[in-house]
C-alpha cells in the first residue's frame, strides 16, 4: 500500500521534528505491507482555514500519485481544531486514503462514530 508520512509541530524545533519522523519511519519499517512514497514535514499550529503548506503539497500529492494511506503521529497532526479535523478526514475518505494515528494505534476508517475533543487534542 503507497503511504506517506505527515509531521507537524507548532512550535520551531527542528530535533524535535526529526524525532517524531523517525518514529513514524520505524513504525513503517515495521510493516511490509507499506510502501513509503514520501515524508512531509512542517512548522504550523494548524489553527487555520486553509491547510499549512507541506499538507496542502501532501493532499494534491496523495490523489495525484495514488497515496491511499497517511502516517501521522496523532490526531492532532491533522487540524487544530475539531471542525477542521473533521472536515479533512471527511476528504480523506472520499478520495479513498486513510489515516493511520500511530501514537493512539488507530485508523481513520475504524472512526464510526465522532472523536471526542479530548482524545484528538491530549
Amino acid at each position: 500500500m503507497k503511504a506517506v508520512i505527515y509531521a507537524r509541530l507548532a512550535e520551531e524545533n527542528p530535533d524535535r521534528l526529526t524525532q517524531q519522523i523517525e518514529t513514524l519511519m520505524q513504525e513503517v519499517q515495521k510493516n511490509p505491507l507499506i510502501e513509503l512514497s514520501g515524508v512531509y514535514s512542517e512548522f504550523s499550529n494548524g489553527i487555520t482555514e486553509t491547510p499549512p503548506p507541506e499538507m496542502q503539497k501532501m493532499v494534491q500529492d496523495c490523489v495525484r500519485k495514488g497515496i491511499r494511506l497517511v502516517i501521522v503521529r496523532d490526531m492532532s497532526r491533522i487540524a487544530g481544531g475539531y471542525y477542521d479535523f473533521a472536515k479533512r478526514i471527511k476528504w480523506f475518505h472520499r478520495h479513498n486514503i486513510a489515516v493511520w494515528f500511530v501514537g493512539e494505534n488507530r485508523s481513520s476508517l475504524n472512526m464510526t462514530k465522532p472523536v471526542p475533543v479530548s482524545e484528538i487534542f491530549k
